[in-house]
């Protein structure tokens, strides 16, 4: 008949062949894509870690030129129960936090209600986003933080502090001070000396617990595994390898893979490779050793 067409036929459905074929492309595609996008992600993390650190280490330089001296790794205050406070908490007016420190009183406890509220709060100035918070890590160290101030290659606990190395890094105590940035520059060079790094939690405090609870990093906590560290255990050690656990709560570690973001007298951060020879990190946390290796 005039004007009509022949009928065609209509379109099949995808066969379930074909839907499984196209799911398994999709799942490829994503399966390439997550890794990028998770690299890109730490990649912006460990940037926010390296700005953290840059001004840190401002604020000690700040610190040194206002005070005339890097500050102690911790200030012992009246009345208080012990606790130090940490040579972090001493250059928050320099962090645009003077209140908090104006504002803590030194003649009372850091348990004292009003002195808590100041301490016991992480702040993001001393908190690295890659960092793996675990909730009893939490609960345990109100107040936590993701970095420590270098006072050496050795130990750091009192019961060091007859050794020789001692307080050997950029941060000491006050009886080993006082310690100025120029007499690093003209010793081994502000350059070649680590003031502060990252370390993270995840480390385990006792030898009888069977998973990792954190370490007891606190930024304002002074006492040694709270905002102190060294480099004489394993540099950037893993989770659940705790030799000796007491060394390795004391050395710088952190959540970035295959490395820490380590802080420079002179205000540069680098990023050091977890297999950096274990001599180079010894030099690099002494202030005065005559060895000036480059953090790499």
């Amino acid at each position: 008949m005039a004007g009509l067409r022949p009928r065609t036929r209509d379109r099949a459905a995808f066969t379930l062949v074909e839907l499984l074929v196209v799911i398994a492309i999709i799942g490829l595609l994503v399966g390439l894509l997550l890794p990028a996008v998770q690299a890109a992600r730490e990649t912006a993390r460990r940037m926010q870690c390296t700005n953290n650190l840059k001004q840190i280490g401002l604020a000690f330089q700040m610190f040194d030129q206002a005070r005339g001296a890097l500050p102690a790794k911790y200030e012992i205050t009246t009345a208080s129960d012990k606790f130090k406070l940490s040579a972090f908490f001493n250059v928050l007016p320099f962090l645009e936090d003077a209140a908090r420190n104006e504002q803590f009183d030194r003649t009372k406890p850091a348990s004292d209600a009003a002195n808590s509220k100041l301490i016991n709060v992480p702040l993001p100035a001393f908190s690295c986003p890659s960092m793996l918070i675990n909730e009893l890590a939490v609960t345990q160290n109100p107040g936590w933080g993701s970095y420590a101030v270098c006072t050496g290659s050795v130990y750091n606990h009192f019961v060091n502090i007859t050794d020789p190395e001692f307080d050997n890094g950029a941060i000491v105590e006050k009886g080993f001070g006082p310690i100025t940035i120029s007499n690093i520059v003209n010793q081994d060079g502000a350059t070649h000396t680590f003031l502060v790094g990252e370390m993270n939690f995840g480390i385990r405090n006792y030898p009888n617990e069977s998973t990792p609870t954190g370490g007891s990093n606190q930024w304002a906590n002074g006492y040694p595994f709270c905002s102190t560290a060294s480099t004489c255990g394993v540099f950037d050690a893993d989770r659940n390898v705790i030799p000796g656990y007491f060394y390795e709560l004391n050395t710088f570690r952190s959540d970035h893979p295959n490395g820490v973001n380590m802080l420079m007298v002179d205000g540069s951060v680098h990023f050091v490779s977890k297999t950096t020879y274990p001599d180079t990190l010894k030099f690099l946390a002494k202030r005065n050793d005559g060895h000036a290796v480059e953090a790499n």
